[in-house]
């Protein structure tokens, strides 16, 4: 079986946090041909000392992602695509290659590993069992439109309670693998099962949030099969590049919101009109 791994890390804010997603990779010591391929999406793209940088220049996770994937399928022949943010963190314990070869070429299509939070080792994969009813998409619509539409009253409890909010996954993951599951988008492998049947990754795009439901919606729709691993582990040192970002809470929040309400209204077409 020829295999080629390529970590495919999505770049946005200070080097120094994509730098040690690299130096942790380089520290898993795999003896399977592997390649890292940056995806630089910051407004104003760097300099980097590695062969295989593609530059996008701010457009969105979505788009990012898959034009780092066109080019991890199409010049680097990639038999597996590791998708993840630049602030993980992988360790060989974690991440065991033996593990992570079964699934190169298994029956499974998209997995997700077990991603635990930096400083309070809260787990954040998977993010659901299920897929996301309409009905529920459409009071996340409304509710985030009506607090947009209010955004300077409304803006001191938001803040209250995004701070006091936190990702974390389902709380039944258990020990062994679990199928059907929504991954949490920090980190996801793509099987050779998937990059020879798709030429994008996210699809229909969107800028920002709802990704992973878009995913699985997508993958249940044509009977591909997601599965939860968690003998595969990261850390992940949460909102590292997007936070820095951004000197205003105020305008990070509003971001946030506006392009829920964009995302999910992209989802929910997804739906053509069925429950």
């Amino acid at each position: 079986m020829n295999i080629m791994i390529v970590f495919l890390i999505l770049h946005y804010g200070e080097h120094s946090v994509t730098e040690a997603c690299i130096k942790s990779i380089q520290g898993l010591g795999l003896s399977v041909p592997h390649e890292v391929l940056i995806v630089d999406n910051d407004p104003v793209p760097g300099t980097w000392d590695y062969p295989h940088v593609v530059k996008t220049g701010n457009v969105g996770f979505s788009e990012a992602n898959n034009k780092g994937y066109a080019y991890a399928k199409n010049e680097l022949k990639a038999s597996m695509v590791i998708a993840c943010n630049n602030d993980l963190l992988f360790d060989a314990a974690g991440f065991p290659e033996d593990v992570l070869t079964t699934y190169v070429d298994g029956d499974d299509y998209v997995v997700g590993p077990d991603i635990e939070k930096v400083g309070t080792g809260e787990h954040q994969s998977p993010i659901d069992t299920d897929l996301r009813t309409p009905s529920q998409v459409k009071k996340t619509i409304f509710l985030n439109k009506l607090v947009l539409a209010f955004y300077p009253i409304t803006y001191p409890f938001m803040r209250k309670y995004f701070n006091g909010r936190t990702q974390v996954g389902v709380e039944d993951r258990g020990s062994t693998p679990l199928a059907d599951i929504v991954p949490c988008g920090a980190c996801i492998l793509f099987t050779k099962k998937f990059v020879e049947r798709e030429d994008k990754l996210f699809e229909p795009e969107t800028k920002f949030y709802y990704e992973e439901y878009i995913l699985a919606k997508r993958c249940r729709d044509k009977g591909y099969k997601i599965v939860f691993e968690p003998k595969l582990h990261v850390m992940h040192v949460d909102a590292a590049a997007t936070n820095s970002a951004y000197n205003s809470e105020s305008a990070r929040i509003k971001r946030k919101m506006r392009n829920t309400v964009e995302s999910s209204k992209v989802y929910l077409k997804m739906f053509d009109g069925k429950e």
